[in-house]
């Protein structure tokens, strides 16, 4: 079982490095990722997003995982973010940092609706202009935004993200919360343990409340598909 928390660190994360970030070993979006004026699927980027105006705005939670020829490999921390600082820094907001450069990004200029914080495959969807709700998908928050904000691509043959490529045959899955994980430090958390596979492009796959997808590039891992309980609820 995977947890999808915050400060975990899910798969690889040095297959992508040449982000737009320059502290160690964060990915961050590729140098064709948008700037801060940039429109994308119908995301601005703004410093309002999150944290959210109030618990009563739209903040919602997916998992993204990539195995690639049956290796998991993490999500970049920092998608979607323009100018992220080092979580290990001070700066206002974040006055005593973090320890590691693998936690969660805190603090940056902006950030679209959709974005990543950490390597832990946790996908923000954040929107003060909306009401909280666990049914609602916002109709910009898919998988295809996903990589849009980050900058990279992703197609029948893998995925690009600068200079990095994943590259061999790609099947998507996906799957939502059937009950509750019975035990253990993970006791409580909604569970997902089941997939069907995509059919439609990335841009019909929803990324709502604890939604979870795997991006599958070549053989999938032996054992199958993790289940992702989810230690974070809005």
């Amino acid at each position: 079982m995977l947890r999808a928390s915050e400060d975990f660190i899910n798969g690889d994360r040095f297959w992508y490095t040449s982000g737009t970030a320059s502290w160690a070993n964060t990915a961050g979006g590729t140098a064709a990722a948008p700037g801060a004026s940039a429109t994308v699927d119908g995301m601005q980027c703004t410093p309002t997003q999150e944290p959210a105006a109030s618990t009563t705005t739209y903040s919602q939670h997916a998992f993204v995982g990539i195995y690639w020829n049956q290796v998991e490999k993490s999500l970049p921390q920092a998608l979607g973010m323009v100018n992220p600082k080092p979580p290990t820094t001070p700066y206002p907001g974040n006055p005593n940092g973090h320890q590691y450069n693998t936690d969660a990004v805190e603090i940056e200029d902006c950030d679209f609706n959709v974005h990543t914080h950490d390597y832990s495959g946790l996908v923000h969807v954040e929107d003060v202009n909306q009401p909280q709700s666990n049914n609602a998908f916002m109709p910009y928050a898919t998988l295809q935004s996903l990589f849009d904000v980050w900058g990279a691509q992703l197609g029948a043959t893998g995925i690009t993200a600068g200079t990095s490529v994943l590259s061999g045959p790609v099947q998507i899955y996906y799957g939502t919360p059937s009950g509750r994980v019975a035990s253990g430090p993970a006791q409580g958390d909604d569970l997902v343990n089941s997939y069907t596979a995509v059919t439609g492009a990335a841009n019909t796959v929803q990324l709502g409340h604890h939604t979870a997808v795997w991006i599958v590039i070549g053989p999938p891992p032996s054992a199958g598909l993790p289940q992702v309980a989810f230690g974070v609820e809005y």
